[in-house]
């Protein structure tokens, strides 16, 4: 998969398992994406496998 996305771009992460969510980009390793996101107000560093997801720049 080529990496469109540069460390620090802002980006919607959109799952069938949860709702879209905003975040910044951090990484892509071993078919998962690295990333910041606010959960209940709180920065959150998430590792999400890319299975079924959809990245989009916001």
């Amino acid at each position: 998969m080529q990496n469109k996305f540069q460390l620090g771009d802002k980006i919607i992460v959109r799952s069938p398992s949860f709702a879209d969510q905003l975040g910044i980009f951090l990484a892509i390793d071993n078919n998962a994406l690295v990333w910041v996101t606010d959960i209940g107000g709180s920065l959150t560093l998430a590792r999400t496998d890319l299975d079924g997801v959809t990245i989009a720049k916001a």
